[in-house]
């Protein structure tokens, strides 16, 4: 008899399982970079395609001489807001995209394996482009450290360069906790031999570190292969704020009997949104943004340069 996804996977449980799983597997929130807000995952389920993450600038100013003949002077904050755009995304697959999990003790669990290790790349995705347009525009240009044209063997990523790259965010550098680089990056981090490994409590992981830094590696961020010129993201903790997932029916089970062929539909809407930054929509075609439209120009900086959370380091190896 042919084994069907339907009566393997139970929606009311394979959903949350899939679901969180996406989340503890990233290495991008278990890095801490990425901050998992419940309060922006209650946002999104309220409904609409955006919202408001309302924010208070930071207090300023001289503090004054106290004198009985002249009183203070009230000061005070005006309320602002980020946008953030939800991402509604949907992936749906066939029995033999999944077939090797059948045959195990616990198969609606090796689904979900499968199912939330697709997903978590696909959260990474969305960031690395996200990134990629939130650093387009030219408000950003005082958090770019480029060193790509200096040539001379100064243009290479290295102690010194990632020290250079920090200090964009001047006495606030000091809380840049994680940077993000390609595995071509990292090789030549590691020929420095300043990558030390910790072992995260929270996930029970080992994640490598240089400078003190925690190390993410991803090869889905940009690489300019002609010229050899690679970036790299410094980031703060809790830089990104996540929300999700929250999609009305995040998982069905179909099956065509005259085809003979099972489908497992996955929904996922998700927050994935750097703090300061704020989203035209004006610039999204559809009712949510594709990737191509995170990498593009649809981002505005709201927070004060020294209050963002990231940085842009472009290098060679």
């Amino acid at each position: 008899m042919t084994t069907k996804i339907g009566n393997l996977v139970v929606p009311e449980i394979f959903a949350p399982y899939f679901s969180e799983q996406s989340v503890l597997k990233n290495a991008f929130i278990q890095s801490g970079i990425v901050e998992v807000s419940p309060q922006l995952t209650q946002m999104i389920s309220n409904g609409g395609y955006t919202g408001n993450m309302p924010f208070f600038k930071q207090l300023s100013g001289a503090d004054e001489v106290l004198d009985e003949d002249n009183p203070l002077t009230v000061g005070g904050t005006s309320a602002l807001r980020e946008i953030y755009a939800v991402l509604a995304r949907g992936k749906a697959f066939g029995a033999t995209d999944i077939s090797k999990a059948f045959s195990g003790a616990d198969p609606m669990r090796a689904i979900g394996d499968m199912v939330s290790d697709y997903w978590q790349a696909r959260l990474s995705d969305a960031l690395v482009n996200t990134l990629t347009g939130v650093f387009s525009g030219a408000g950003m240009s005082g958090l770019v450290h480029d060193i790509t044209g200096l040539g001379s063997g100064k243009d290479t990523i290295n102690a010194s360069t990632v020290v250079d790259a920090k200090s964009l965010l001047g006495d606030n550098a000091k809380k840049i906790t994680a940077i993000a680089v390609h595995s071509k990056t990292f090789a030549t981090m590691q020929k420095e031999q300043l990558i030390n490994y910790v072992r995260n409590a929270d996930y029970n992981i080992e994640f490598a570190t240089y400078l003190g830094l925690t190390v993410i590696v991803d090869d889905t961020l940009p690489v300019d292969a002609v010229y050899g010129k690679y970036t790299s993201y410094l980031f703060t903790n809790g830089a990104i704020a996540y929300g999700g997932n929250v999609a009305p029916v995040p998982v069905e089970t179909d099956r065509d009997s005259l085809s003979g062929v099972d489908v497992l539909i996955t929904r996922y809407h998700f927050v994935m949104h750097p703090r300061g930054m704020s989203v035209d929509v004006s610039g999204i075609s559809g009712l949510t943004p594709s990737n191509a439209e995170l990498a593009g120009d649809i981002w505005t900086k709201v927070f004060d340069t020294k209050n963002m959370g990231i940085i842009c380091f472009k290098h060679k190896v």
